[in-house]
């Protein structure tokens, strides 16, 4: 799954870079026109002040190209159609690549080879700081009193799904869910202990 999610990153990263190169033929499309380029040729040069207080007398007076065919100007709008045209089917199968990988992570938690053993949330190791140091704790469902403990250090109390979630989901904090730890949910054994009638303690 991790792959596929990569691999559906760079897909996406590829699709935006892909649109705004087709934005950007589309702009230009239009300004192929024969108006087009007279507008473009009939500008003046516009001079910086400070930097030059005369025109030199053998700077043209308008910018290249100075001068199209109709033959030139038929090439470069016959270019812009065809990249522009290309990237368009770029873009299509990127978005069908995107959507492939969307339904085959989905088809996967529908797998019935996936869904024979049925598991439960079971703990969670939390890591805060860097990736070089720092410290660790741990959540851990227990299933006799049906309630979160949070093991830090020596001290071990009472916790929530709610405590759980907002330490482990990151983002600008921190601390970050660093380990899930699964268990089989018919498995009766990993979450029923026989106790000791008397001293409750676990036999």
């Amino acid at each position: 799954i991790k792959r596929l999610k990569d691999y559906l990153t760079v897909l996406q990263q590829r699709l935006e870079s892909t649109t705004e190169q087709q934005g950007a033929l589309s702009s230009e499309l239009p300004s192929t026109s024969p108006s087009s380029v007279a507008a473009i040729s009939s500008r003046s040069v516009i001079h910086k002040p400070f930097t030059q207080s005369r025109i030199p007398p053998d700077l043209p007076m308008h910018p290249a190209p100075r001068h199209i065919t109709e033959e030139e100007l038929s090439v470069l709008e016959s270019c812009l159609h065809r990249w522009r045209t290309e990237i368009e089917n770029d873009t299509r199968d990127l978005q069908e690549s995107i959507s492939r990988i969307h339904r085959t992570i989905e088809l996967m938690y529908s797998d019935k080879s996936m869904i024979q053993v049925p598991y439960r949330l079971h703990a969670v190791l939390v890591h805060e700081g860097q990736a070089n140091a720092g410290h660790y704790w741990a959540y851990i469902f227990d299933h006799r009193e049906s309630r979160w403990m949070k093991y830090n250090d020596i001290a071990v109390t009472k916790s929530s799904w709610e405590e759980l979630v907002r330490d482990s989901f990151g983002g600008y904090r921190n601390a970050s869910a660093y380990c899930l730890m699964y268990i089989n949910d018919k498995a009766q054994f990993l979450i029923q202990e026989e106790f000791n009638k008397e001293t409750g303690q676990p036999l």
